[in-house]
């Protein structure tokens, strides 16, 4: 039997007393690459890229290979370019919350926030590679509290099944403010 939690200290005494603690780590990514190219069949251009959204994890890498990942990819690359370059957020957040999306919603968020954490990862370490120019610019401080902000949002929505349109809506105009200011187009 295994317990998952995201917060062991959250557990009472008795319960962690019974378990013995197996940290699980994400895959490096040359690794997950590969073993997509063996698994699916998939070119290695193909295979990094799912790597890349899955963060080290294999079940989303198979999911995101088999099912919606490249709509997920493009839902939330269209909604960054919105909330980044003054696009319509509407439109983009509507695409998001369409019924038609509803496998690609939890995947398109996660490649969203993922944008987030690249970019405070590559600020941490002095690179910015592949970052938009809009992230590349903001405080690391700044990233961290956006990226908090739009995780809470997402896994709130989730929780409480909230519309998926305005969850994306607001986590669109949140990213535009705060890499433009209060009054960014």
């Amino acid at each position: 039997m295994l317990l998952l939690s995201a917060a062991p200290g959250r557990l009472l005494p008795t319960i962690k007393s019974r378990c013995r603690r197996l940290a699980v780590t994400p895959v490096e990514e040359g690794a997950l690459t590969h073993w997509l190219t063996e698994q699916k069949g998939l070119d290695h251009q193909r295979a990094l890229t799912l790597a890349k959204l899955a963060r080290g994890r294999p079940g989303r890498a198979m999911l995101l290979a088999d099912g919606e990942g490249e709509k997920a990819q493009q839902l939330s690359a269209n909604l960054l370019e919105a909330a980044l370059s003054g696009g319509d957020l509407i439109q983009s957040a509507q695409a998001i919350g369409h019924r038609d999306a509803d496998d690609a919603w939890s995947d398109a968020m996660t490649i969203t926030i993922g944008t987030i954490e690249d970019a405070i990862k590559a600020h941490a370490q002095g690179t910015t590679s592949s970052l938009r120019p809009a992230l590349q610019k903001m405080p690391l401080g700044e990233l961290f509290k956006l990226y908090d902000r739009l995780s809470e949002m997402v896994s709130r929505a989730d929780r409480l099944n909230s519309d998926r349109t305005h969850t994306a809506l607001y986590a669109g105009l949140d990213l535009r403010e705060a890499v433009g200011g209060r009054h960014a187009r």
